[in-house]
Formats: structure tokens, sequence, C-alpha cells
């Protein structure tokens, strides 16, 4: 008796990341979930995981902002209340079945620079939450983050494509994997925040500067 398919949601699958995962999942029961910048609606767990009865790969391509410049929202804690609810539910949906979850994130959440700490505090966050989902579940799920920096569509030696960010995703999910940091321009992103907080502890601050102390006219024509 063969083993029943997994079954694959992609959650962003209307992004180029989760296209691109949608492509290569050919072998699987895909179940695909498009996010919104809006709180729409969402499908509920039990039909995502319906007539399936295989493991269950949750492949999280894009939850919470997903642009870095992009304007705070007042609908991003509703979008991001949404998607997550997704996560849950297909965890709860999926009982005992073994859940494995990739979380596609970003290497600014790992050092934020000044004009990106909104964006980097969401992914933060949106990892947080995931990975106390997936604890919460206990031994059947678990969880890999991917950190890249850009991703383009074609070749490109300094950045991922998002074909090769889609294969790290399969290699994730049957094992051959772990968490890390995606593309070099994502590791010299690292390089250079690192040697940034290296050399803010070694100089002084601003507020470590003293102003001049105003000589008064009096003191002034003592001294001469």
């Amino acid at each position: 008796m063969s083993a029943p398919t997994p079954v694959r949601v992609v959650l962003g699958s209307g992004t180029r990341l989760g296209r691109a995962v949608l492509a290569g999942s050919q072998s699987r029961d895909v179940r695909p979930v498009a996010t919104s910048s809006r709180p729409v609606p969402a499908p509920s767990a039990a039909e995502l995981l319906s007539d399936s009865e295989g493991p269950v790969e949750l492949v999280v391509c894009a939850l919470g902002p997903v642009h870095p410049t992009e304007a705070r929202s007042a609908d991003d804690m509703a979008a991001f209340q949404r998607d997550l609810g997704v996560v849950a539910g297909v965890l709860d949906e999926a009982g005992d079945r073994p859940v494995s979850v990739v979380l596609v994130s970003t290497v600014i959440a790992l050092a934020p620079g000044d004009d990106r700490r909104y964006y980097g505090g969401w992914k933060n966050l949106v990892e947080g939450e995931l990975r106390d989902l997936v604890a919460a579940h206990g031994r059947h799920a678990g969880l890999a983050v991917l950190y890249p920096g850009r991703l383009v569509e074609s070749g490109s030696v300094l950045h991922a494509t998002y074909g090769r960010l889609a294969a790290r995703i399969d290699s994730l999910l049957a094992g051959r994997s772990a968490s890390a940091v995606v593309g070099l321009d994502a590791r010299a992103w690292l390089a250079v925040a690192a040697l940034r907080t290296v050399l803010r502890s070694l100089l002084p601050g601003r507020s470590a500067v003293r102003p001049p102390v105003p000589v008064s006219s009096s003191e002034s024509r003592s001294v001469a």
C-alpha cells in the first residue's frame, strides 16, 4: 500500500515566490491560499485539508506586510491575524498528522536598519507567533525559517532566484536542509550590520559629546 500523498498548503500563493513553489509541487496535493493586505475572508482549515490523509506541508511565503518600503496601514494587524488564523487552523485540523512548516522571512528581520524597523519588526512578530503555534502543536510539528535577501527572476550570482529558493524550500520539507540565510547579498547585509554594531559600541554616541560651556562676558574679562 502506497503512502498517502502529502498535502501542501501554500500561504501567499499569489506572490512570485508562491507561484514558484506551486510550479515545483507537482508531486503534492496542493492547496493555495492567497494573502491580502486587506482583512478579506480566508478559507477554512477543513476546506484546505479535506479529502487528504497524508502529512501536511505548510509553506508561508507571505504573512504580514510584504514590501519593506510600504507605508503603515490600519489593516496590517487585521490582515496579519487573518493569515495567522489560517496557520493555526491548519495545525489544529491536522491533528496527529506530521506537519512541516517553512517560513520565508527576510534577512532584514535579523538586522533591520533605521529605515526598515517597521518591516523587520513585523517579520520578527510573524516568526515568533509561528514558533508559538508550532510548539503548542507538539512533537508532530516542526518549523524551519529561511532569511533571503533580494529575490530575482533569473540568473544572478549575488541574489537568490525565486526558483532556487523554492528548491531550498523543498529540501527543507524533505529534511535535507536547515534554517539558513539565503543569498550572497543577505550574507553581506549581515556582515555590514555586524560591523555597524561594532563601530557603534567603540565610538562615542552623539549624546556623549558635551557642548562647550558658554563663558559669560564677566568671566572672559577676568580671564583676560
